[in-house]
């Protein structure tokens, strides 16, 4: 199962919803109150419900947020996903993929919340470039202890036991650069009609960026 969030992409060996494209949040769970949030993924693998946040902070127009705010963001995500499964196994009509992965997820022995951090090299004008993400981990086990006491905060290159793995997409950029074609030499014999032109033509060069 392969879900694309911004420039990451997650390939599950488990099932795997991304919640704010499900039927159920488009029709229902948006439409309960303003500014209602959940997390961006959940997965089902065996008797393990897994909650997944996803922050990518590599992005150049990321706006700056400290480490609490954070956690009081992924505590009300969590709790509004929580309370949306029930319902989704309930009342979506349209789905029976929906309905079966809120089922499993309801018949887990477990629930993991995973918050998903890509970190940005460090700098002053970005809070989040400094942070300590073993001491965002501890802080929210303490918040989080009655759902799970020891949640992971993970990247994609740090997924410790984890069933599913994260890789970067990657974008072509088209650079068209200008370049001088060369007058054509025509036999002697036409020279008296020649008409001479000349123009330009685009070179084309992909590269990669990651």
């Amino acid at each position: 199962m392969q879900i694309i969030e911004g420039k990451l992409i997650f390939n599950f060996d488990c099932e795997a919803i991304k919640f704010d494209d499900s039927t159920f949040y488009r029709q229902h769970f948006s439409q309960i109150t303003n500014g209602i949030k959940a997390v961006d993924i959940f997965a089902v693998n065996q008797e393990i419900g897994y909650l997944i946040e996803i922050k990518d902070y590599t992005d150049p127009n990321t706006k700056s947020l400290t480490m609490k705010e954070l956690i009081e963001i992924v505590i009300n995500k969590v709790i509004s996903t929580l309370a949306a499964i029930l319902p989704m196994k309930i009342n979506v009509n349209n789905s029976a993929r929906e309905r079966k992965i809120a089922r499993h997820f309801l018949m887990a022995n477990e629930i993991k919340v995973i918050v998903h951090i890509e970190l940005p090299p460090k700098r002053r004008t970005l809070k989040q470039s400094n942070w300590d993400l073993s001491n965002l981990q501890i802080q929210l086990g303490r918040k989080l202890k009655a759902i799970d006491a020891h949640p992971k905060v993970v990247s994609k290159d740090e997924l410790p036991n984890l069933p599913w793995v994260v890789k970067s997409t990657k974008k072509i950029r088209i650079v068209a650069s200008v370049g001088w074609v060369d007058k054509p030499t025509l036999p002697s014999s036409n020279t008296s009609n020649l008409k001479c032109y000349t123009h330009y033509t685009p070179k084309i060069s992909p590269y990669f960026l990651k």
